[in-house]
């Protein structure tokens, strides 16, 4: 069976926290974030829709990678968080 990571879209985080959304994990697979650019906490590691938090400002680069019994996957994800040296457009109310 191959197995396809999938870390989700590119975003961007108005605060410090962010929910990550990877894609479900089939049947005799596990899962695991690694955060690999810029800085920020996961809350629970082996979940497609873990928690973040404490990202810093800028660009946070997160691995997800995917694995069965006979081959792994990975792929990453860009949370950008603005509250402090960007305008985050995204989090602006008109």
């Amino acid at each position: 069976m191959n197995t396809v990571a999938v870390a989700g879209t590119n975003d961007y985080a108005c605060n410090d926290a962010y929910t990550l959304a990877g894609g479900a994990l089939a049947a005799g697979e596990t899962g695991l974030w690694t955060l690999t650019g810029g800085s920020g906490t996961i809350t629970t590691a082996t979940s497609p829709t873990s928690g973040l938090t404490a990202l810093g400002a800028g660009i946070n680069t997160f691995t997800w990678t995917v694995t069965n019994a006979s081959c792994s996957s990975t792929d990453i994800v860009n949370i950008t968080e603005g509250s402090y040296r960007y305008v985050c457009i995204k989090c602006l109310s008109f």
